[in-house]
């Protein structure tokens, strides 16, 4: 019975002592810090940052909630960690990549990365000069339609990544088995104007331009709600239509998309705020009409080679001739063909920004027949 009772002693003993050096053990060997990047407005992008490694997470736009994608950032100069979470490895700075966007390659533009360009989809879109030299000497090959790249071609050029849009229900077929990481820029489904802009973070993660890409944002950011802030001044908010029937349908921005709510920033009343989502809905032209006919305010974003006119506009759909808009000589174009609103707006929403209170203001005001002030607009232009 004595033996009995000190050999418990001794394994009490035992367990106390091994207790205590695993106490100690985790105090000179800490798990790894991790802490959450704060993001003021972006919705679909979590970013953790660890010691050792960084944890993009991108939330899937059709599932909320759910995991679209995880990225692992790991820096070049630093040894890959042994036990790292699942997720895409993407060792950065990225120094070769092909993107499928001009939004993107023209960022990378602005973030001093145009260097990491080894490849371009949709050629045909650009307009951004800097990438228009690279393609036309050669330097920037062109890797076919986004919709239907050159997947050899890709390969040849040994990419670190692939920028590319995700769709819902849409894969990336013989882009995925090519084993080369695919990084999924859900930005375009962000849910306000600062949301998507502030995926400039990430993209500065990615080339190593961490420092420009924050101060970058911290611009827009300021411009923009400042911008926004001086709008609610504007007593009158007049009504607002926007954009025209294109293959039989309308296509309406609802209330809570990026559009959407920088109309509401602009102080604006638009016509369709009430239509839930964060996407457009395809509506009739009778119904748009029925709804959109005593609009004081009309902008319309279209591709052609010349600017559209009001004769034009109303031999292309003689009803349009019924909107106030029309009548008033109050409707704005963007030539989208010509103009780099694609490419510059979705990262500098105060551009656009300025351009739609301008216009909105002047509009409440009703300046009459002084137009000296649309000289300075950017995008949006009277139509003739």
């Amino acid at each position: 019975m004595r033996r009995q009772k000190h050999l418990l002693t001794l394994l009490l003993l035992a367990a106390s002592i091994f207790f205590l050096w695993a106490c100690q053990d985790s105090k000179v060997a800490p798990a790894a810090k991790t802490d959450s990047l704060r993001l003021s407005y972006a919705s679909l992008l979590h970013i953790s940052l660890n010691d050792s490694f960084t944890i993009c997470d991108v939330e899937n736009p059709w599932h909320r909630g759910a995991l679209l994608r995880r990225y692992i950032l790991v820096a070049k100069d630093r040894p890959l960690p042994q036990h790292l979470p699942e997720g895409t490895l993407l060792r950065i700075p990225l120094e070769r990549v092909v993107a499928f966007t001009s939004v993107h390659a023209s960022l990378l533009c602005e973030l001093q990365a145009r260097s990491s360009l080894c490849g371009l989809c949709d050629v045909s879109y650009i307009l951004n000069k800097e990438l228009l030299s690279d393609v036309s000497c050669g330097k920037l090959p062109d890797m076919g339609a986004a919709h239907q790249p050159d997947v050899e071609k890709i390969i040849a050029a040994r990419p670190e990544a692939l920028l590319v849009s995700p769709f819902a229900g849409v894969g990336y077929g013989a882009l995925e088995r090519t084993g080369i990481p695919l990084i999924e820029c859900a930005d375009y489904m962000e849910t306000s104007p600062l949301g998507r802009a502030e995926w400039i973070r990430f993209y500065g993660m990615l080339v190593g331009k961490d420092t420009l890409a924050e101060n970058i944002f911290r611009q827009v950011e300021a411009e923009y709600l400042h911008m926004a802030e001086k709008s609610k001044t504007t007593a009158h908010r007049p009504s607002l239509l926007v954009d025209n029937i294109q293959s039989g349908a309308w296509y309406v921005p609802c209330g809570q998309s990026t559009m959407g709510i920088m109309f509401r920033d602009a102080n604006a009343q638009y016509l369709f705020s009430y239509l839930e989502g964060s996407g457009s809905q395809t509506l009739s032209p009778e119904t748009v009409l029925k709804r959109g006919r005593n609009a004081q305010l009309w902008l319309i974003k279209y591709g052609a080679p010349e600017d559209i006119t009001y004769q034009s506009l109303a031999a292309d759909y003689p009803l349009y001739r019924h909107i106030k808009a029309w009548q008033d000589r109050r409707v704005f174009g963007c030539n989208v063909s010509e103009i780099p609103f694609f490419e510059q707006t979705p990262f500098h929403p105060e551009l656009l920004l300025r351009d739609i209170c301008s216009i909105v203001a002047h509009t409440a005001e009703d300046k009459g027949t002084d137009t000296s002030w649309t000289d300075s607009l950017r995008y949006f232009k009277p139509l003739k």
